[in-house]
């Protein structure tokens, strides 16, 4: 490895050439900032494109070198090579669930009816693209299960199409929907409801605007679906829409951002072959608080909100009534954030957060409720109840397990396990606890740590954050975060404020003018690390993806002298230019609009991009992305790798690993998904001196 080493520890001239451009006049300025690299965000231009083609064969050739890849490789495979079930989902007669076996580059959608042990495959992406590069990524049925409509993403977009197959038949019809961009699919009659944008799919320096919600009827033309419902005084707002089970309502959502939403309900038809002349009656008119309607009987709807309750509380109002008037069903708990209410036998199915950990209640219209036993402390990723169903379905994870599905019904005292995945050639080495660390402003930081019990003293330790959005980061299940740690590894995951671990007022200390309290908190977190004895500041890397790769970004310029190793990964790295891109408008209410102040200066002083100083040493630094990413454009890796390159200290490496035919990480094709496991653990191996001797299993 020492010639390995000694052929990466070179000046910056051996990095493919990233010229600079810094003329106003050739607009590459951006309110009075240099943007040095601003050609780059044209990621169709063929400058661009051999740009990145040389970017791709230098990381791939300084990758390959490394000696322990090909063992880490061997090491790591097992870990993902498991068969993966899905909730069931039980539609009129019949139950629905995903599967992907220890080899399918893509899970399969399975249906067979009640009672029965056979499945039969309904859609398998494969047939779409042998290569894996296609996705079911949603999908619906209609009231009497004649129909499926699936949304199906390619090479990993947001954009999206819809086709509908024939349940009896098996026959696809034959009209396609295009354009289809953060949409749901919600039945009514003989066809639905869904959103779409009018720019064009893949166009990556286009935002986002004007979204639509269209109806679709069965066996007609895409080109003649009835607009239903625009907003052309606002054309931020994103539309969506679902329809109530009964199929009495139609239920309308509205926000300009990812925080806060308008809600409105209209009296549907008895007949869809009108053109929905709705009359829309405003339940909440504003977006100061989170909204959803998620049930209604003949008299009332149900509204999950943290309207005046930051932990969030369910309540309910009469039809045709305002919010004013609405009466609390489930009261807030101040010790417990409610994440989603379901219901259930009379009753409601309530997950709730308790020490970053989940919880799982049953309340009951009348009379005393009680709490389902999990076997372990984790995260449930996922439930699945039909109200008259008396089956309940619940998946549960850990840092350490990748789950389990769990199967209550009604009046049993446990759990039956439906499914636990096989893990052949995988060790069982590690441990998982939480500790608390105490930030500089006082406040109480818990953080999860896995690591290899037979290995003791100061470890090569990952460190794994993402603090926004109100995304709270509950134990999960990421293979090559478990294969590090029983490689001899730590895994270090803290609650970071940005979230909402602890409610909304967790998610509000670290947003907006207050955002870089996440990263402090990040910072802690390795100071404590490092001050237990866990590890040292060389033997310590930091990761996060998409806003977790601003975080990274952001403490890896901070604070270079915390870190050996930096890992962001589809990050927002621009915060100056962040909200021209497709739908980054939307984060303005989590980080503020670049073009006001006072949000300006404060974006500009934690922008990574705007942050690198010339001739700073900074950690070894591998830049993940993907050519196809239209939530986080691929331009913001792009340019904050390049200014990496030309002005950092040539001491570390700087390298971008750039997936083509890849988006922002979802629909994924399984053997993607390893390769850049791979790549990360051999980069972090080598950098942080992991002492990995493999052994025969």
């Amino acid at each position: 490895m020492a010639a390995t080493n000694s052929t990466f520890a070179q000046p910056n001239r051996l990095y493919p050439e990233s010229p600079r451009q810094e003329s106003a006049a050739n607009g590459q300025a951006w309110h009075g900032w240099a943007d040095a690299f601003r050609w780059l965000e044209d990621t169709e231009n063929p400058t661009t494109l051999r740009w990145v083609e040389a970017q791709r064969k230098y990381t791939r050739t300084y990758l390959d070198k490394l000696l322990l890849r090909p063992a880490i490789q061997a090491f790591l495979e097992p870990f993902y090579r498991m068969e993966r079930l899905g909730l069931p989902v039980e539609k009129k007669g019949w139950i629905f669930q995903s599967r992907q076996s220890e080899t399918a580059l893509q899970p399969v959608l399975l249906a067979s009816p009640k009672g029965s042990n056979k499945s039969d495959t309904l859609i398998d992406p494969l047939l779409w693209d042998a290569q894996g590069r296609e996705a079911l990524s949603g999908w619906a049925t209609d009231a009497e299960t004649r129909h499926l409509a699936v949304l199906r993403s390619s090479q990993g977009s947001d954009w999206n199409q819809i086709s509908i197959l024939d349940l009896q038949t098996r026959n696809w019809l034959p009209e396609t929907i295009n354009q289809v961009k953060f949409s749901g699919i919600s039945w009514f009659k003989d066809g639905f409801f869904y959103s779409k944008f009018p720019q064009k799919a893949g166009d990556l320096n286009a935002a986002n605007i004007n979204q639509q919600l269209f109806y679709h009827r069965l066996h007609t033309d895409p080109k003649s679906d009835v607009l239903v419902f625009q907003d052309k005084a606002n054309p931020r707002r994103g539309v969506y829409a679902s329809v109530t089970e009964d199929e009495k309502w139609l239920v309308l959502s509205q926000s300009e951002g990812t925080s806060g939403n308008r809600l409105a309900v209209a009296a549907l038809p008895e007949s869809n072959k009108s053109q929905f002349n709705l009359k829309w009656l405003k339940i909440i008119d504003d977006e100061a608080s989170d909204v959803d309607l998620i049930w209604s009987n003949k008299t009332h709807f149900f509204l999950l909100t943290n309207r005046n309750a930051p932990n969030k509380k369910l309540v309910k109002l009469k039809h045709g009534e305002g919010y004013s008037k609405a009466e609390t069903v489930l009261a807030e708990n101040p010790n417990r954030p409610l994440m989603s209410c379901h219901r259930w036998q009379q009753g409601w199915v309530a997950h709730c957060i308790d020490s970053v950990v989940s919880v799982l209640e049953y309340v009951p219209e009348q009379g005393q409720g009680f709490s389902f036993e999990l076997p372990f402390l984790g995260s449930i990723s996922g439930i699945s109840v039909e109200e008259e169903s008396p089956h309940l379905y619940v998946g549960l994870q850990s840092h350490s397990s990748p789950g389990v599905s769990l199967k209550w019904t009604w009046g049993a005292e446990k759990p039956e396990i439906l499914h636990q995945p096989k893990r052949e050639n995988v060790p069982q080495k590690v441990s998982l606890r939480q500790e608390t660390f105490v930030g500089s402003d006082g406040v109480r930081i818990p953080v999860f740590i896995m690591e290899n019990t037979q290995i003791q003293g100061p470890k090569p330790c990952l460190l794994y954050g993402y603090g926004g959005f109100n995304i709270p980061i509950l134990p999960f299940y990421k293979p090559w975060f478990h294969a590090f740690a029983e490689m001899g590894g730590m895994v270090v995951v803290p609650a970071l404020r940005g979230g909402s671990e602890f409610g909304e007022k967790w998610h509000e200390q670290g947003m907006l003018l207050n955002k870089k309290r996440v990263f402090l908190d990040m910072e802690e977190a390795a100071e404590y690390l490092i001050k237990q004895g866990y590890t040292s500041p060389s033997h310590l890397a930091v990761h996060g993806r998409s806003n977790g790769g601003l975080l990274v970004g952001a403490v890896m310029t901070r604070r270079p002298d915390l870190f050996k190793v930096a890992l962001p990964a589809v990050g927002v790295l621009d915060m100056m230019r962040y909200h021209t891109f497709t739908i980054g408008r939307a984060w303005m209410v989590e980080y503020g609009d670049p073009e006001t102040e006072p949000y300006r200066s404060y974006l500009k002083s934690y922008s990574p991009l705007h942050s690198i100083q010339p001739g700073q040493v900074y950690p070894a630094t591998l830049v993940l992305t993907a050519d196809h990413d239209d939530r986080v454009v691929p331009s913001h890796s792009y340019k904050f790798g390049a200014a990496l390159q030309a002005g950092a200290h040539p001491a570390n490496p700087v390298l971008l690993r750039i997936d083509k035919g890849a988006g922002h990480g979802a629909g994924r094709a399984l053997t993607a998904e390893i390769n850049e496991a791979v790549d990360v653990l051999s980069f972090l191996a080598y950098h942080l001196q992991l002492e990995f001797i493999p052994t025969a299993r």
